[in-house]
């Protein structure tokens, strides 16, 4: 689904957890936590869930982008096409036919069946298994942009994926997609943001 698509079937959530993408048995949700909390901002809170391999996970920007990272150091040689797809999805592209035109592996490593004989884990794998892994990516841009309409949240992470492709530091292009606390402030306040 394209980003558009996704955005406007999206635009009025619930409390509650609601499936975006769903690739037997794994599933990509958005969850509307509502208000938690009164010095929180007036609207709702989101967040994205990933639920892979039995288990649900709660994912930050961190997680994925160390799973992109994870996924180019295991094969170097899809790193370019890799960037490349992740910067059409910021740009409103459909993960799915980004997978199928690109012809990514389902995973990038394969587990080694000695070593684990229970479940496997994402460094055994390199990371999620590709298809979630795109659209985990473009349900993190939508909850940002859902979280902050003001960030530009495509714009942001399409220059994160650039600065990463570019050679910066992984912690650097972490920092500037992190919300930040105003100067002259020592706590932070949701409502605001630079």
């Amino acid at each position: 689904m394209r980003y558009a698509d996704l955005k406007t079937q999206t635009a009025k959530l619930t409390v509650g957890k609601h499936r975006i993408y769903e690739r037997e048995p794994d599933a990509v949700f958005i969850e509307n936590a509502g208000q938690r909390h009164p010095s929180f901002p007036e609207r709702d809170i989101y967040r994205l869930v990933i639920r892979w391999n039995g288990r649900d996970l709660t994912v930050r920007h961190v997680d994925l982008f160390h799973d992109l990272c994870l996924k180019m150091e295991v094969r170097p040689d899809l790193r370019l096409s890799l960037l490349e797809a992740c910067e059409q999805i910021a740009n409103g592209a459909a993960p799915s036919q980004l997978l199928e035109q690109r012809r990514f592996p389902r995973t990038f490593q394969e587990p080694a069946g000695e070593e684990c004989p229970g479940r496997t884990s994402l460094e055994q794998t390199a990371g999620l298994p590709t298809e979630l892994f795109l659209c985990a990516l473009q349900g993190l841009i939508l909850v940002y942009e859902h979280n902050e309409p003001t960030m530009k949240a495509p714009e942001a992470f399409r220059h994160a994926l650039t600065r990463l492709e570019a050679g910066d530091s992984f912690v650097e292009v972490m920092k500037r997609l992190a919300p930040q606390t105003p100067i002259g402030k020592r706590y932070y306040d949701l409502s605001k943001r630079i």
